[in-house]
């Protein structure tokens, strides 16, 4: 089993769910509007 993709879904979804909370959180003065595409597709 490779837990460092769990880990990382499971981070994922957190940021997803918990979204401007999260943000507050680390102090980001920002706000939420839409997710982001975090996986590279073509490693060059």
């Amino acid at each position: 089993m490779d837990y460092e993709k769990i880990e990382d879904s499971v981070l994922k979804s957190a940021m997803d769910f918990f979204q401007q909370n999260a943000v507050d959180f680390f102090g980001i003065n920002t706000k939420i509007i839409a997710p982001a595409q975090t996986e590279l597709k073509d490693i060059k």
